[in-house]
């Protein structure tokens, strides 16, 4: 099954504060029809901190395995994940090139056990629910899950 994920954030504070961001999960059923579903995380730390945790959890969502596209504007898991670092990491008893081990090392630990049951790549964040997902964050509108759209 093919799956996209949209992430947006909104964060305030460099490099440290507080942000909140919403995966919007979008896959098609087998009889054409549109389903999608949305996942939110709140932290206190780094935006890429964010983001990941929003990536990871949204996954995690996931009961079968699948193709995901997940589209984020953050080069660190664009990076990570399109590189395929991880497994380096992994070989490396999660150390990076550096020696040391990667920040926010749980959270990518949960990522790679997921890559075992799905496949997934990462491209710029796309637009295509952008105006809806920045009022849900904005608090301006409440999404609901049941019918979507």
């Amino acid at each position: 099954m093919d799956i996209s994920i949209y992430i947006l954030a909104s964060f305030h504070g460099n490099p440290e504060g507080y942000g909140k961001a919403i995966a919007f999960l979008e896959y098609i059923k087998s009889n054409g029809q549109i389903h999608t579903r949305m996942e939110t995380v709140e932290l206190e730390g780094t935006k890429n901190a964010l983001l990941l945790k929003t990536c990871v959890k949204a996954i995690e969502r996931l009961n079968k395995p699948c193709h995901i596209t997940i589209y984020v504007d953050c080069p660190y898991i664009q990076g990570t994940l399109n590189r395929r670092l991880l497994e380096q990491w992994k070989q490396r008893d999660w150390k990076r090139a550096t020696g040391q081990s990667p920040a926010n090392l749980s959270d990518w630990k949960r990522m790679y056990n997921l890559l075992g049951v799905h496949q997934v790549t990462v491209e710029k964040y796309n637009k295509k629910y952008d105006k809806e997902l920045k009022r849900i964050l904005e608090g301006k509108r409440i999404w609901n899950e049941v019918g979507n759209k």
